[in-house]
């Protein structure tokens, strides 16, 4: 008896890419209106040919490599990287505010322990990524979706910074183990003009659905998102597995929730922040692949920007490993509602995680 065809493989590819686009597209403008008062944020077209990372079948993309016709018209491939690291700035400034990206990065390069010396925990990061499968991890809530690339590239600025005794830090190199999961929605977009998959070129790029129900709320057929998630689930692998076989390791940033927080509003004024509760599956990947963790949260707001972050530190010893995973949670949890100035909410129940008015400044600055 021959097997009954389903409505879904009758769509073809064509129709999957423009479902795609079309429903970035609404996710996309509602992004834009949580998360954009600086109206940065635009839709590109739908065209593969000339934006081929918005491919449903695309799963990773490749951070920016520079051929040797730019690195020769440069002056060399130092002064080429010089150039990059010094326009990082740029967007972010035009989010925190003018200079802030600067105390970011000068913070994290001097990030460390109490007994440790000034700038041990960017210099551990660089020694660990430096060997096969000694993975680690930005572990990073993003109140605004502009957050994980001002994390991610804020990392390699810092190890820019590291007195590697002659052994320069090369920048093009660790953007491509610079791993940064992106909601595949924002390829049809562009950032002051620029498509925002091309201003990302510090890193590489996973593009992840999150796992919310935030894809069929704008209309993204279901087998399509099926197929994507398990496209960038294996390209991930692969990707790490190559990294590790060419005996190197791999940075991800990411934040626990793979969500934005919700802002809770009451007599038009900020009451709480309220995020979606850990992931299962990112809480299990970090503990299995990439279990050395820097801690970091933010709140991003113009010239009153702030952040926190503390050392990184080891999750190994099973379900001692796991407590200390959920430590950390509980501290960023409480750090970002002292950022926010209001409580931190948590779940569908709307859990509350503990008042604001929590005393000491460690990691304060912006």
């Amino acid at each position: 008896m021959a097997r009954e065809v389903t409505s879904y493989e009758l769509k073809n590819d064509s129709y999957d890419q423009d479902n795609f686009y079309e429903a970035s597209v609404r996710w996309v403008k509602s992004l834009k209106e949580r998360h954009d008062p600086y109206d940065f944020i635009d839709i590109l077209d739908n065209d593969v040919d000339l934006y081929p990372f918005q491919s449903i079948d695309l799963a990773i993309i490749p951070a920016y490599t520079p051929t040797d016709e730019e690195i020769a018209d440069a002056g060399g491939k130092e002064a080429l990287q010089a150039e990059h690291i010094a326009k990082l700035s740029v967007d972010p400034d035009s989010i925190m505010g003018q200079g802030s990206f600067e105390r970011l990065t000068d913070e994290l390069s001097r990030l460390s322990a109490p007994t440790r010396q000034p700038g041990w925990a960017i210099k551990t990061i660089d020694a660990r990524l430096a060997v096969p499968r000694h993975n680690t991890a930005t572990l990073a809530f993003h109140p605004n979706i502009m957050a994980i690339p001002i994390y991610a590239s804020a990392l390699p600025v810092a190890l820019s910074r590291i007195d590697k005794s002659g052994r320069p830090f090369d920048f093009f190199e660790f953007a491509q183990r610079n791993l940064m999961p992106v909601n595949p929605a924002l390829s049809v977009a562009s950032f002051r003009g620029v498509p925002i998959f091309e201003t990302m070129g510090f890193a590489t790029i996973v593009k992840t659905i999150p796992p919310t129900r935030s894809a069929l709320i704008y209309g993204m057929d279901r087998e399509l998102q099926r197929r994507m998630i398990s496209n960038a689930k294996q390209a991930t692998l692969d990707y790490i597995e190559n990294v590790s076989n060419a005996g190197k390791s791999v940075h991800l940033t990411i934040d626990p929730t793979a969500s934005t927080f919700e802002p809770i509003m009451e007599s038009d004024r900020l009451s709480a922040m309220k995020r979606k509760p850990i992931n299962p599956a990112i809480r299990q990947m970090i503990l299995d692949q990439f279990p050395f963790v820097l801690p970091m949260t933010m709140r991003l707001e113009g010239s009153a920007s702030a952040w926190y972050m503390e050392p990184p530190s080891s999750l190994f010893g099973g379900e001692t490993a796991r407590q200390h995973f959920e430590a950390i949670i509980e501290t960023l949890d409480r750090e970002t509602g002292r950022l926010y100035g209001v409580e931190m909410m948590s779940g569908h129940a709307e859990r509350s995680l503990g008042k604001s008015a929590v005393t000491g400044t460690n990691g304060l600055t912006g």
